[in-house]
Formats: structure tokens, sequence, C-alpha cells
């Protein structure tokens, strides 16, 4: 008999190592796991694919000699890091919902720069900090549209009976739920800031 617990210590080993797992050993768990439907060969994938794909992109990007997204791809790799070093999180894979909420934080934390260097005339580090920016951005989901941004905002708000600033906390969480870690939580609260009283 098998030990399940066993093959799934070994995948995530995998995972967390930033190896790239061949494709017929994921199936051929998948299957001894009790299946092999698309859903779950999809989901296993996915689980491991942010921290493979960013290791495979960094090679090739160093191999290329791209500075500007080697540098980018090295600090994405490093918030990685850094998030397994918090207590508990040692084991954790970073699988696609979690690498982009990592990825979206240095976004927002790119954006706020460029604002500062921008309001300061610092010309060249804005250009800098723009091509970084551009790298991340790739690393996320295609962005909400306004239309679908306003679509989220009214089913969120139509899931609770008289929703008020109090609630902004749960409508956002539903707007980013639903949205599949498309939409951005400062635009979310602007909408939601600019319709609660």
């Amino acid at each position: 008999m098998i030990d399940n617990n066993i093959e799934c210590s070994k995948l995530h080993s995998i995972c967390a190592c930033g190896g790239t797992a061949d494709t017929m050993v994921l199936e051929a768990i998948v299957e001894r796991h009790g299946g092999s439907s698309p859903s779950r060969r999809t989901n296993l994938k996915q689980t491991m694919n942010m921290e493979t794909q960013l290791a495979e992109d960094l090679k090739t990007s160093i191999r290329n000699g791209e500075t500007v997204r080697t540098t980018v791809l090295r600090s994405i790799k490093d918030e990685f890091l850094k998030y397994k070093k918090q207590p508990g999180k040692a084991e954790t894979v970073i699988d696609q919902e979690l690498g982009i909420s990592i990825i979206r934080k240095m976004v927002n934390k790119q954006k706020d720069s460029i604002e500062a260097f921008t309001k300061g005339g610092r010309t060249d580090l804005v250009q800098k900090e723009q091509a970084e920016l551009a790298i991340l951005e790739e690393r996320l989901p295609t962005p909400l549209s306004d239309e679908e941004y306003n679509t989220f905002v009214s089913q969120a708000v139509n899931s609770i009976s008289n929703p008020t600033k109090k609630d902004m906390g749960k409508l956002i969480a539903f707007v980013l739920e639903q949205s599949g870690g498309r939409a951005d939580k400062k635009i979310v609260a602007s909408k939601f800031g600019a319709i609660l009283k």
C-alpha cells in the first residue's frame, strides 16, 4: 500500500525547492490518490506553478543577460522566502493565490515609490521603478475593467442587508474572493468608500 503522507511530502518538497516536476510524475501521484480527473491535475499543477515558473524564468533571464528582469525576479524570490521565514510558514507552498497576494503587495509598494519619486522630480528613478513595475505586473492575472469592478461591487453590496462603512472589510473580501485575485484592493476600497455611508 502506498503511504499518502510520503507521496504528498515528496511533492511538496519538489514545490518548495523550486524544482521542475515532470507532468507524468504529477499525474501518477494524482491517480494514486484516487483519480485522474483534469480538474485534479490542474489543481496540482497550479499549486506548484508559482515557485517553479519563477525559478525557470529566473534562470532564463540570467542566461539572456536581462538585468532588470533578473533583479525583479530575485526580489520576488526574496519575498517568497521572507514569507516562509515567518513562524509556522516554513513548509508553505507558494501556490497561485498566495503568490499573487505577495506580488500584488510588491506592486502596490512600487506604485507608492513611483508616486513619491514623481512628486520629488526624480524622473530617472521614476523610469526605473516603472520598468520594474511592468515586470511585476506580468505575473498578475489580467486586471478587472471598470465595468467588472462595478459588477463585483454591486454583487457585494447586495450580499449584505443595508451595508455601511462598518461592513467595508467584509465587502472588500467578497470582491477579492469572487474576482479570483484579479481585483486591486485599493481600487475596491475606493469604490466602496464612494458609495457607503
